[in-house]
Parts: C-alpha cells; sequence; structure tokens
C-alpha cells in the first residue's frame, strides 16, 4: 500500500520510498526509489519499481547484473523512469564493476514483454555518425533521462566522444523508430529549412529537448550557429515524422500573424514543463496527438502569444500551413483562452 509520504510497504520488514512518480492511462505507476531494511547496503539500496496489473514489482535494483552488459557489471543507481500505456518501461542507470569507468559507466535500457533490454551505452560505437564516434555521457546539464512513445520507442540526448569530436558537434539527439535507434539531430550538422552554412549549436539550455506524440511525431527546440546567426534568429523548432523526414517548424525573426492584419516578428519563445515526455507518462506534454506543440511566443514588440502550432503532414510540410491559435497578449493586459482549431479565430500563415 502506500502511504502519505510515498513509503511502499513490502509486506516485509523492508520498505521502498519512491520519489518522482509517473503515471499512465491503466494507472498503473513507475518510480526511482530507495530501499532500506534487513540487508540493505549503499551497494544495493536504490532501485525501479513499476505496478503491473496493480501488484508493485521491482524492475531493476543497484547491485544486480545490467541487461546486455558483461559479466559482474552490476546496476549502482537510476534516473527517473519513462513509462507507457501498454506498461512499457525506460531509464538510464549507472554501472559498476571490473572493467567500468568514467567512459562506459552510463546506459540506457527500456523493456518489452517484461525483459529489460539495453538501448545504448556510454563508450559503444554511435549509429549513423562516422566510424570512431562513440556514445558519451547521458547526464546532460538540463536533461539526463529517457522517454518512451506508446509504441515503446525511446528518445534521449547524449555526449558523444571519439574520432573528430570537438565541442561544437560533442551532442546529439537519438530517437527510435519501431525500435530502431538512430541519430535525430546533431550539434554541428545542417539545419534542415535553413541556408547554406547555418548549423545546430549546442549553446542554450533546452536545446535538443524531445517532445513525441503517439502518431510518431517528434519535436525539438535547438540552437543556431554560421554564417548571418545572431542573437534575433539563433532558436527554433524541428519536427520529425514516423518516416523520418524533419523539417524547420518555425525560428527566431520569422513575421506571424497573430490576427488579421497583425504581424509580430517572433524574438523568442517559451515552453512549458521543461521536462520532455513522450505523451503516456502522467507528465504535462506541449504536444498532443493532433500534432500540436504549444508554445509561449515573444515578439519583438514586447508582446506576447500563447500560440499552438499544428505541424503540417510530411506531403504538405514544404507548403508549411502554419494555424495558430491564441490571443496576442500586451504587457499588462489579460486575454481569454481561445478555441480549438476549426474556430474561425485559427490562422493561417504562409
Amino acid at each position: 500500500m502506500f502511504s502519505q509520504f510515498g513509503r511502499v510497504s513490502t509486506g516485509k520488514s523492508s520498505y521502498v520510498v519512491g520519489w518522482y512518480p509517473v503515471i499512465n492511462a491503466a494507472n498503473e505507476t513507475a518510480f526511482y526509489g530507495g530501499l532500506g531494511g534487513p540487508g540493505t547496503n549503499s551497494q544495493n539500496n536504490k532501485g525501479i519499481w513499476q505496478q503491473v496489473g496493480g501488484l508493485l514489482q521491482l524492475a531493476a535494483r543497484a547491485g544486480t547484473q545490467a541487461p546486455g552488459t558483461g559479466i559482474g557489471m552490476t546496476y549502482s543507481d537510476f534516473g527517473d523512469p519513462a513509462l507507457n500505456n501498454a506498461g512499457h518501461l525506460a531509464f538510464r542507470g549507472v554501472l559498476t564493476g571490473v572493467g567500468i569507468d568514467a567512459s562506459n559507466n552510463e546506459g540506457m535500457w527500456s523493456s518489452s514483454a517484461g525483459a529489460l533490454n539495453l538501448i545504448a551505452r556510454e563508450g559503444d560505437a554511435a549509429p549513423n555518425v562516422s566510424m570512431g564516434v562513440n556514445f558519451g555521457s547521458f547526464t546532460r546539464p538540463h536533461f539526463h533521462e529517457v522517454i518512451l512513445r506508446g509504441n515503446g520507442d525511446a528518445a534521449f540526448v547524449s555526449e558523444l566522444t571519439g574520432a573528430g569530436v570537438t565541442p561544437q558537434n560533442d551532442a546529439a539527439l537519438w530517437a527510435q523508430r519501431n525500435g530502431v535507434l538512430g541519430l535525430v539531430a546533431r550539434e554541428g550538422d545542417a539545419a534542415p529549412g535553413t541556408s547554406a552554412g547555418t548549423l545546430f549549436s549546442d549553446g542554450l539550455a533546452g536545446d535538443f529537448l524531445p517532445y513525441m506524440n503517439d502518431m510518431g511525431l517528434l519535436a525539438f527546440k535547438g540552437s543556431l550557429t554560421g554564417p548571418g546567426v545572431g542573437t534575433a534568429n539563433d532558436e527554433g523548432f524541428w519536427a520529425m515524422h514516423s518516416d523520418g523526414s524533419m523539417h524547420l517548424l518555425f525560428r527566431e525573426g520569422d513575421v506571424l500573424e497573430v490576427r488579421p492584419g497583425d504581424f509580430r516578428t517572433l524574438a523568442f519563445t517559451n515552453y512549458s514543463p521543461r521536462a520532455p515526455t513522450g505523451g503516456q507518462d502522467g507528465r504535462q506534454r506541449i504536444l498532443n496527438n493532433y500534432g500540436e506543440l504549444a508554445f509561449t511566443a515573444n515578439f519583438t514588440d514586447g508582446s506576447q502569444a500563447v500560440l499552438v502550432f499544428t505541424i503540417p503532414e510530411p506531403a504538405t510540410a514544404a507548403l508549411m500551413a502554419l494555424a495558430w491559435i491564441g490571443l496576442v497578449r500586451r504587457p499588462q493586459s489579460h486575454s481569454r483562452p481561445s478555441p480549438r482549431p476549426g474556430h474561425p479565430c485559427t490562422r493561417r500563415i504562409a
């Protein structure tokens, strides 16, 4: 049973104290927790717990063998888990044991049919990059976990190490499509939808944070560098579809028609929550299954707007029919929420 302070009775003399739980549509939870009681010590007192069929189960525990690694390589700690409606689980784990050091002691795991599988490990070769480039740390300053969408595909951000890796190209966003892990975006690579020489950068908090929905869409915010790039146009939002196609949604410096005949220049965007999500873990989301992306826009004239951007289908992405909802808010003013798509307040910008 669950108590008021997150303590979970195991029916024995031991106990679990859980933090930062996630919950799916079946009212099943998962959480990172600490274990206390007889037989526990600093090498085995952490774990990931998950409800399955209403019963609380230990999914992974410090001191136990980590799947997909060498014999004697065990978990020592964990990040917060991700969960979907099918009961799939994903998490970041820290390793200890023979042959483990700071260059290979992190990994990402996910579960399918009750079995845990290694998705990626620090020090292993990274896909879709040049030979000799490896996964680095998964512990980023602003995002160090994994997210999970409805079909079990995971997404995460990592550092890179190895041949040809510099501070200008050592961060990347990864995602699975139908279980196959691939590169979404890398610092130093050409940014789709921008002019020649414009590259992804990694200079701002929140870069490459992924948001996914059940339809296979992945959206992320990125920073830019290159010729003609300055503080007025160095941020944007991109989307990748389930077929792997990716395009720029909008960028600082774009001119938006917020109401008929009222054009304003986008200065920068804010979005909340900062914690990424795959959409089925109970966390607040900014991307829904309609392909609508919600954010706050700040304009160069000092006004603001809460906007909903409808991401176009891949076949029409080149036309970039933009659907916006929201009422522009001047400083010190108040506004009412706007209707959903289909209402006359929806505006289209070419």
